[in-house]
This record gives C-alpha cells, sequence and structure tokens, in this order.
C-alpha cells in the first residue's frame, strides 16, 4: 500500500472544496475517525468522550504481567544508580521480537507489543515507546545501560512513520 499522493492547493481552493462538506459528510467522518482515535490528555485530566449514539469510547488500560519473557535481553539502570538504590536493583526492561517489557521495583510488569505501538518519541540514543493500552516504555540511557541493542529492535519493529522527535519544548520549573 503506497502513501497517499496530496497536491498543494492554495487558500482559495481549499476554503472552496471546504465549502462543499456538508454536515453529515462531517459527522460521518468523525464517526469513523473516533474508531481508531487516541485521545492523549494531561495526567489528572479527567475526560468522558462518547460515540456519536451517546457509547462511551473504549478504554484502555496499561496491562501488568506477571514476569518478564524467557530467551528476552534483559537490560538494569545503570551500575551507579543500582549502587546507591535498591529499587534501581530490582528494575529491568526486557526486549525480543515481540516488544517490550518493564519491571518496575514492586514487581508489576508492563509489555507493549510492537503491534500495538502508535507511537516512537526519539529522544538522542534513546527511545521512548507509546502503546495502545496506555503503557509508555522509556528506552532511554538516564534509565538503562547498555540501550543500543533495545533501540535497534524499536527502530527495526516499529514503522517509521510512528517516530518522531523529541520536542525542545520545555516547560517552565
Amino acid at each position: 500500500m503506497g502513501q497517499p499522493r496530496f497536491t498543494y492547493q492554495d487558500p482559495q481552493t481549499r476554503l472552496a472544496v471546504l465549502e462543499k462538506v456538508t454536515p453529515d459528510e462531517a459527522r460521518q467522518a468523525f464517526a469513523a475517525a473516533l474508531e481508531t482515535v487516541l485521545l492523549v490528555v494531561p495526567c489528572g485530566t479527567e475526560v468522558d468522550p462518547k460515540l456519536p449514539d451517546g457509547r462511551p469510547l473504549p478504554r484502555w488500560a496499561c496491562g501488568a504481567e506477571g514476569e518478564l519473557p524467557p530467551g528476552a535481553k534483559v537490560f538494569r539502570p545503570p551500575l551507579v544508580d543500582r549502587l546507591r538504590s535498591s529499587d534501581a536493583r530490582r528494575a529491568r526492561l526486557a526486549v525480543d521480537d515481540r516488544g517490550l517489557w518493564a519491571r518496575e521495583p514492586d514487581g508489576t510488569v508492563h509489555h507493549v507489543p510492537f503491534t500495538e505501538v502508535v507511537g516512537v518519541e526519539m529522544r538522542g540514543p534513546g527511545r521512548v515507546v507509546f502503546g495502545r493500552d496506555t503503557c509508555v516504555i522509556p528506552v532511554v540511557p538516564e534509565l538503562w545501560a547498555g540501550i543500543g541493542p533495545a533501540v535497534d529492535a524499536v527502530d527495526a519493529a516499529v514503522p517509521g512513520q510512528l517516530r518522531y522527535p523529541a520536542s525542545a519544548f520545555r516547560p517552565a520549573d
């Protein structure tokens, strides 16, 4: 399947095309988009979006699994962090051809299958992987030592159109 072809249209032409869109066509297009929409809001923001018929939009929740997969390549925090923190000694990142897993210090394991990645933020030598189910797994050198193979696995498994550079914008402290 090739990329859609877009041709430049001057503002007057675009406005003329938009004026021909009926409210019903706009409603149908919006309803179709809701089937695959990903709504991202700041932490702590409560939203209650609904489909045109009043049903709530499906909500995904980050699923937690019990164990890292056998045979996966496992990464640990940098040595200095492991020396200073028992939490760092228990944390792990794992990757195989199916996806990423991150084990928190409390033992909770989060998983993002490569088939369910909705975006990858490229942060220099690292990546932040966003899963469809709201899981976010940072694959960054600040958290994990020797992540080159994990970054290579992410880049090989995730289509280029889902990768984007990290924003240089940083909120004021």
